[in-house]
């Protein structure tokens, strides 16, 4: 769910509070907003799966706009002369050569009708308005029913609609649509205890539901509505933290406009490289599509892909710190055999600032790559690569985007690429009495 329809909204609420004025009005009164109007956006618990968090998250989003933007939407009726334009209510302020107008009317059921306008040039921003309707509100007059609705100021398109409904015993029931055809149905009961059903071009792609205490279950779906996978989650709400992106941040990528004598004489990072992301592809699909399970300290997460199947297990020790291990089992579609092997496994620190993780022989328990790294303050990455055949290679990505490989073997420095922010850099090859023998650069 994109964010502009929110920020264009607040900041146009922000530019009507500019002067106030006596509150007047004509002999019929205006509708009054119902109070708490926020308490009926629904929410998702915080801490669930990675599957389920991004809607929570948007939810959450939607949940701190909507609070705000009605907060000033009172303020400003109680802060704006009132005055009545063919049966309707408009309470309406300029900033500059800034309009923004607020039209209100009630329909004969007793429903209330909201219409938020902006015209002319936003000062800030200098964005030009042609009179274009930025909100749209029917609200019941106690506010137990409702729906809420956003446009793009520019294309005058819907770009989301909120539409909520309040039982007797407190329950909502609401559906959230995003101008992405998505649409997210929610139920909030009173106890705690909720659901979530996610559509996607009108396709079921998720559904979780979760209890008074937190713990709750999911099932994901594709594009064509059969099941990819599922998973629990524990009381409170606990997961593992994200390793994928941990390990997406820590790993150096050179540069790919390099010459080809870095990849030539890079080779044994550049090997490593290659594993590594077709594992971490591993790791992502079956941490985003697979069976998830969760017991005490373990998560895992298993799939198959043909005849190929995945699992991760990953486990939170006492001091925060994070163990996990990736398993490759059956035949891939190339039709290389795999026997539980154990691809990669590795530790990440309390902080996600820190880690280790190794690489191992195909269906082999001899190690082929270690790699541990750091993150400085400014997010900087620090990391060493030791390797089967004897190289070292010390590694540095910077936070400007600029950074460094050193390769040594029996601690004689062999050959150096650098490279700078705009991804140009210069290389160096050494011999055994560390002179240079041949260099280059790029651009």
């Amino acid at each position: 769910m994109k964010k502009i329809g929110f920020a264009v909204l607040a900041l146009g609420m922000v530019l009507l509070l500019g002067c106030a004025k006596e509150t007047t009005g004509p002999e019929q009164e205006p509708p009054q907003l119902p109070p708490n109007l926020e308490a009926n956006v629904t929410e998702v618990p915080a801490d669930t799966p990675d599957q389920v968090r991004p809607y929570g998250q948007m939810l959450g989003s939607f949940r701190n706009s909507f609070t705000e933007i009605y907060q000033r939407w009172r303020t400003l009726i109680q802060s704006t002369q009132v005055k009545r334009e063919d049966g309707k209510w408009v309470w309406e302020q300029t900033h500059n050569t800034f309009t923004v107008r607020l039209v209100a009317w009630v329909e004969d059921d007793g429903t209330q009708k909201w219409e938020l306008y902006f015209n002319g040039v936003d000062p800030q921003t200098e964005t030009p308005y042609n009179n274009v309707k930025i909100l749209e509100a029917s609200l019941s007059r106690d506010g137990k029913a409702g729906t809420f609705k956003v446009f793009d100021p520019v294309t005058q398109t819907l770009r989301f609609t909120y539409s909520w409904t309040v039982e007797q015993d407190g329950t909502i029931r609401a559906t959230l649509t995003t101008g992405e055809n998505q649409r997210l149905d929610i139920v909030n009961n009173p106890d705690g205890s909720g659901e979530l059903v996610v559509y996607i071009d009108g396709v079921k792609r998720l559904e979780a539901s979760w209890n008074a205490d937190g713990s709750g279950s999911w099932a994901s779906y594709d594009e064509n509505g059969q099941q990819t996978g599922s998973g629990s989650w524990g009381a409170g709400g606990t997961v593992p933290p994200d390793i994928s992106a941990s390990l997406d941040n820590a790993v150096v990528t050179i540069p790919s406009n390099t010459p080809s004598q870095v990849q030539f004489f890079g080779a044994p990072y550049v090997s490593f490289h290659n594993l590594f992301t077709s594992l971490h592809g591993f790791m992502r699909v079956v941490m985003h599509q697979g069976s998830m399970t969760h017991q005490d300290s373990l998560w895992t997460w298993e799939m198959n892909q043909g005849n190929l199947s995945i699992r991760l297990e990953v486990t939170m020790k006492p001091d925060s710190t994070t163990q996990w291990a990736l398993y490759i089992d059956g035949t891939d579609a190339a039709g290389n055999q795999y026997e539980n092997w154990k691809a990669m496994e590795g530790q990440i620190s309390a902080d996600r600032k820190s880690g280790v993780f190794t690489l191992y022989e195909q269906n082999s328990t001899n190690i082929l790559n270690t790699y541990e790294w750091t993150v400085d303050a400014d997010g900087s990455v620090s990391a060493v690569l030791n390797t089967s055949d004897g190289y070292r290679v010390e590694v540095q990505k910077n936070a400007d985007g600029s950074g460094s490989l050193k390769f040594y073997k029996n601690n004689l420095l062999q050959f150096e690429v650098t490279w700078n922010a705009d991804h140009s850099g210069s290389w160096k090859v050494y011999d055994e009495n560390g002179n240079i023998v041949n260099q280059g650069s790029w651009s």
